[in-house]
């Protein structure tokens, strides 16, 4: 991580900044595999499934 964001109190932060966003297709369905990687701490790795 090469930079941290502190939120003062009293302050918030909601959705996405103008054009950060994604189009429907990129989004991920039921079968995709989320994988985060932390050096020095691990992987955590999470199957995305439908409710139901």
């Amino acid at each position: 991580m090469k930079r941290l964001t502190f939120i003062l109190e009293g302050h918030s932060s909601w959705g996405t900044l103008v054009g950060l966003g994604c189009k429907p297709s990129k989004l991920m369905r039921s079968g995709d595999i989320c994988e985060v990687k932390i050096e020095h701490v691990g992987t955590l790795i999470n199957p995305i499934a439908t409710q139901g």
